[in-house]
């Protein structure tokens, strides 16, 4: 599997085939898919046990073999192709592998992988219905962020969710409204978790814009939780919330570690 990933992925930096796609045989997908999600989930059990509390020795064992897990996963997932079906499969793919890659310490990686998706990166929705809009900009504020939140990653962050924080009232209401009663509850769950999200992405924005601040994991933390509370058992997305949140509280304790000089005060 790892000889096949390597081979795709050497074929996509040489060819750049259209849409992103991997050239391998589809046997070898099914193989590099499958170690790419054993090693997915022996990271998030990881992630799940510095959470219940690690302590000593533990907790650096863990982190490591998170970080190398990461690392292995995000190799084989890079050589994959990409979703054929634009929202919300190819946005939550997106975003999971991205943040997989930044657990995983593989920016460099991270940036090539994104600029060989190309076209496959238009993250704009096809229609204007407001779930779909809030979804795709939500994915392109993340992207910018997880690649390494320079100075103008960040000044489009705070600008696009600004803009979705003044459009959120009304397009909410036309959205609902134009859906059953079952229907429309059923989405406003689904809108509160990426409002969660918007939140923990604010956090984020605004501790390298503003920061650190001291609370930005802790606010990270909470609004991941509270989204991940409403996702009415939506896997594919309860999944990329949680490694959203191990990236963003990574990516947010690395800059507090950068500014906090000996004799400076962050």
């Amino acid at each position: 599997a790892r000889a096949a990933a390597e081979g795709a992925w050497d074929a996509l930096v040489a060819h750049r085939p259209a849409r992103g796609r991997a050239l391998h045989r589809e046997e070898h997908a099914t193989l590099i898919s499958e170690l790419a999600t054993a090693y997915e989930r022996a990271a998030l059990e990881r992630v799940e046990a510095l959470s219940r509390g690690a302590n000593g020795d533990d907790v650096e064992r863990l982190r490591q073999e998170l970080e190398a897990a990461a690392a292995e996963a995000f190799g084989l997932f890079r050589a994959l192709p990409l979703p054929t079906e634009t929202d919300p499969p190819r946005l939550y793919h997106l975003l999971r592998v991205a943040a997989i890659a930044v657990v995983g310490d593989a920016r460099a990686g991270l940036d090539q992988w994104i600029a060989l998706g190309g076209d496959a990166l238009d993250l704009e929705p096809r229609d204007g219905r407001w779930d779909a809009t809030l979804r795709a900009r939500l994915a392109a504020v993340w992207l910018d962020l997880l690649r390494g939140p320079s100075h103008a990653a960040i000044e489009r962050s705070f600008e696009s969710l600004g803009h979705l924080r003044e459009e959120r009232a009304h397009q909410e209401a036309e959205l609902l409204a134009s859906l059953p009663a079952a229907a429309a509850q059923q989405m406003r769950l689904h809108l509160f978790a990426l409002y969660y999200m918007a939140d923990a992405a604010a956090a984020l924005t605004l501790h390298g814009r503003r920061g650190p601040l001291p609370e930005t994991t802790a606010r990270i933390a909470s609004d991941f939780d509270n989204a991940r509370a409403v996702t009415l058992g939506d896997m594919t997305l309860d999944v990329v919330l949680q490694w959203l949140d191990v990236a963003a509280r990574r990516i947010a304790d690395r800059q507090t570690s950068q500014m906090e000089l000996p004799g400076i005060n962050a």
